[in-house]
Formats: structure tokens, C-alpha cells, sequence
């Protein structure tokens, strides 16, 4: 008599739902992190860059979501960090930034090397925090009473906005 091999030995098994419980698990584990995030921490969740226009808009980089935000540009200077600057603004639905602000703030730089923009939900503003991970500082959503709130420029030696005041001008 031939042996018969170990899998013929086992009856034949259904494809069960198995695979349900892990995916079950990972959803259930992302939606306790998203909710405890909300209560926690809500800043974290308040960035909307996706709600700033193209620069070719009309007006230009405007608020293209249904709530106001908070926008903040920063402009890199070639002519060094102490020309750097950035500036806060509040943008209701559908308003953008002044096109003659702009300019003017251009023309003090001595030439854009870059510029960044940024903007949150209300009543969040930009600024920085501290990574958890990494223990760096990081550009993102903040309250208003955070110290780290408000114009920051993320390059060594720069300076906080034009007059080196660390506060924002009311023209803005």
C-alpha cells in the first residue's frame, strides 16, 4: 500500500473571513488615533494649505475653502537673512492677499530666494512646535497664545519680519 502524503490526510478547508480581523484592527486603531488627536491635540489637525490659490488667481492666493483662515507668507531674501521676512493675515472665504502689499514686500528684499506660505484653520495660526520624534522645530498650527506662534522664518540668523520686532505690522 502507497503512503499517502500528509496534505491528503487533511480535509479539505474553507476560506474563511481571517483576513477581517487585522483589517478590522488598523481601522479601529486609526480612528482612536484621529479622535484622540481631535480632543488632544487640534492644532495638529488644523493645517489647510490646500485652501490657498494659485498666485495667478484673481485676487491672488486666495482662500478657495467655505471657512476664514489664518495665511502666512515668509519671503527669503538673496541678499541674506536679515532681510528675510514673513507676514500674518486673516483670509475670509474668498479673499486673498493685496497684490501692492506684496510688491512692496518684494521690493524690500533685494531679490525672493524663496518663499514659503502656510495657513491653518481658525482660530489656530501658524507658527512652530516640536516634533515629537525628532525634538526639531517644525512649521505647523499652533494657538494663538503659544509662544511659538506667530512670524517665524526657518533659516539660522534671520530675522523675525522687516523692523527685526518679532511682532506683526498692522498694515497687514
Amino acid at each position: 500500500m502507497a503512503a499517502q502524503s500528509s496534505s491528503e490526510n487533511q480535509p479539505n478547508k474553507k476560506a474563511g473571513q481571517g483576513w477581517l480581523f487585522p483589517v478590522a484592527a488598523v481601522l479601529v486603531l486609526g480612528v482612536i488615533g484621529y479622535v484622540s488627536t481631535r480632543l488632544t491635540e487640534p492644532e495638529r489637525l488644523a493645517d489647510v494649505n490646500h485652501c490657498i490659490g494659485p498666485r495667478d488667481g484673481d485676487p491672488i492666493y486666495k482662500n478657495t475653502c467655505d471657512t476664514p483662515i489664518n495665511l502666512q507668507y515668509c519671503f527669503f531674501s538673496d541678499a541674506g537673512p536679515e532681510r528675510d521676512m514673513c507676514r500674518n493675515t486673516e483670509l475670509a472665504q474668498g479673499q486673498g492677499l493685496d497684490q501692492a502689499t506684496l510688491n512692496n514686500d518684494l521690493a524690500e528684499l533685494g531679490g525672493l530666494f524663496r518663499a514659503d506660505f502656510y495657513a491653518c484653520e481658525l482660530p489656530f495660526v501658524p507658527g512652530q512646535f516640536e516634533h515629537w520624534n525628532t525634538r526639531r522645530m517644525t512649521a505647523g498650527c499652533v494657538s494663538a497664545e503659544d509662544p511659538f506662534a506667530g512670524p517665524h522664518i526657518s533659516r539660522p540668523g534671520a530675522g523675525r519680519t522687516p523692523a527685526n520686532s518679532g511682532e506683526t505690522p498692522d498694515d497687514l
